[in-house]
């Protein structure tokens, strides 16, 4: 929505039931026209996509779109230009286009990176067809309403498994903590997608001590709704043992 207002244009925004309001409001606050549709992401595409081709409109799809992708993967290229020798750099994992942008810009610009993506284990689909080998379809539901997907997209999937070193899964409870964590102590409002990987992070903490590790924040429409759940769950870390 915002790249179209800079176009001059308006842009259709298809989402998914459930998607929250805030992200919802955003959306049309800077001049998108929001559909709500379908169960999940996947139906929400392919209504899109109708939508597209009955009233002669450029469908922006971004699991197979390589400009959308190398745009994306800038942030990998501002990380890689301002940090030298990272160890992990650790991204949530939605459709997975993010994540393989950054993972093909880290394997040329810091090969001893490991680029991880994090997923829900309510919304595990990307991950699991990683580990596999192969795209799977499994219907998902997560706290972090944006990592939740059901297919997974050929192009993204193909780039993820070609440069990403691993695929983590996260549970519920540590997600919900982040977003009460980097509200404490970093004075971040992160959606949870956006806390995924702080979540990921911290559960392999014994795996990461003394690497250094690049954790992207990647969202923060955060609702009223989500921040008082994430609050009420105790923090996966207090702002006295962050700098302690």
């Amino acid at each position: 929505a915002y790249g179209a207002r800079l176009l001059g244009r308006t842009a259709d925004i298809f989402l998914p039931k459930g998607t929250n309001a805030l992200k919802q409001g955003m959306i049309r606050a800077y001049g998108g026209r929001v559909h709500v549709t379908g169960a999940d992401i996947d139906y929400a595409r392919e209504a899109a996509i109708r939508h597209a081709e009955e009233n002669g409109l450029y469908f922006v799809n971004d699991g197979i779109s390589l400009d959308i992708m190398e745009g994306a993967a800038t942030m990998a290229v501002e990380i890689a230009r301002r940090l030298d020798d990272i160890d992990y750099l650790v991204i949530p994992v939605g459709g997975g286009n993010l994540t393989a942008g950054c993972a093909a810009v880290m394997a040329e610009a810091q090969p001893g990176c490991k680029t991880v993506g994090v997923q829900p284990e309510g919304a595990p689909v990307i991950v699991k067809s990683f580990h596999e080998g192969r795209p799977l379809e499994v219907p998902g539901e997560s706290f972090a309403d944006g990592l939740v997907s059901r297919v997974t997209v050929p192009f993204a999937f193909e780039v993820f498994c070609r440069h990403a070193a691993d695929g983590w899964l996260c549970a519920e409870t540590p997600i919900k903590a982040a977003v009460h964590s980097l509200a404490e102590c970093a004075h971040l409002l992160a959606e949870p997608s956006g806390a995924a990987g702080l979540a990921a992070a911290w559960e392999r903490r014994a795996l990461l001590k003394g690497k250094r590790v690049v954790l992207p924040i990647t969202g923060g429409n955060c609702s009223m709704a989500q921040l008082r759940t994430a609050l009420a769950t105790p923090p996966l870390f207090t702002l006295a043992e962050a700098v302690g």
